[in-house]
């Protein structure tokens, strides 16, 4: 008996070890999950942060890329140089010579003044046109449209009594003359 006591004691005292070494296990298990799950919820946590961040990185790029095509559009607005002041001469006098009327430019370098802007380098310009009051008024209204930052300060319309020709033909119908001040804004750039 004393035997089977200390065998049994044994037994015991082999399935108490088991016992305290499984639940250790588990423990041991279940504290690792956790540590192993609240790292994972961390990095998913920084993997989120990390793809709004891209995502608004691109959202940025995307409005910088934007931003830039206006302000080079916005730009082409302005006299840069000297060769786009003979451009926009030669686009005023193909819009005179389109329209069948007589015009005269006459232009001065100075500078615009806004209350907005302050003061810009601007080429001046006093245009006379002369033909029917339909093509001096289209005359007018296209130089306001091209693609320039073109401010016109002054505009005077009147009916004209004597005849002239243009070409092989005469003026037909009434004759109108119209005298034109305008700025045409430049940017900094612009040498005077």
């Amino acid at each position: 008996m004393k035997q089977n006591n200390r065998t049994i004691y044994t037994m015991s005292g082999v399935v108490l070890v088991f016992h305290v070494l499984l639940v250790g296990a588990i423990l041991f298990i279940f504290v690792d999950l956790s540590e192993r799950s609240t790292k994972a919820a961390q990095l998913s946590g920084e993997v989120a942060l990390q793809n709004s961040s891209e995502g608004n990185y691109f959202t940025l790029k995307k409005t910088i890329e934007g931003s830039i095509e206006e302000i080079n559009t916005i730009d082409s607005y302005f006299i840069k140089n000297e060769t786009e002041t003979v451009q926009l001469l030669e686009k005023i006098e193909y819009l005179a010579n389109t329209l069948s009327i007589i015009a005269t430019i006459n232009i001065d370098v100075g500078n615009y003044q806004s209350d907005a802007m302050g003061s810009l380098p601007a080429i001046r310009l006093r245009i006379g046109a002369e033909g029917s009051f339909v093509k001096i008024y289209q005359f007018l209204t296209l130089i306001e449209n091209l693609p320039y930052k073109i401010v016109v300060s002054e505009t005077s319309i009147r009916r004209s009594s004597e005849a002239r020709t243009i070409g092989a033909g005469a003026f037909t119908g009434s004759r109108w003359s119209m005298d034109i001040s305008a700025s045409v804004v430049g940017n900094n750039e612009v040498e005077q």
